[in-house]
């Protein structure tokens, strides 16, 4: 089952990170962003993708135990989103060695 993780996140991970390289080639962030933010299901699509990076941002403050990389990861969170989410799924899975408990609480 943690292998469907690893296969998944992986190409989420791709899929995302290939968007991201075609969004930052092809348009303008603040314009793009004001035009979405101006309609109201720009505002809640933003709305939707912080409340998920909160979300993971709130595993990751459970699982780890060091404040800098907490820290580190909220600040990759900000900049590359769910990119970063990606990353750290894929790192703690790594570590759990497919101990789903591991994989959740870090312990």
């Amino acid at each position: 089952e943690f292998r469907r993780v690893l296969f998944r996140s992986t190409l989420i991970l791709v899929v995302l990170s290939a968007f991201m390289v075609w969004g930052a080639m092809s348009g303008n962030f603040a314009d793009d962003l004001e035009t979405m933010m101006s309609k109201p299901w720009g505002v809640v699509a933003v709305a939707d993708v912080y409340a998920g990076l909160l979300l993971v941002a709130l595993w990751i403050g459970y699982r780890e135990r060091r404040p800098l990389v907490i820290g580190a990861w909220v600040v990759a969170l900000s900049i590359i989103g769910n990119v970063a989410s990606c990353i750290y799924v894929l790192i703690a899975y790594k570590q759990s060695q497919g101990d789903a408990r591991l994989f959740w609480t870090g312990r």
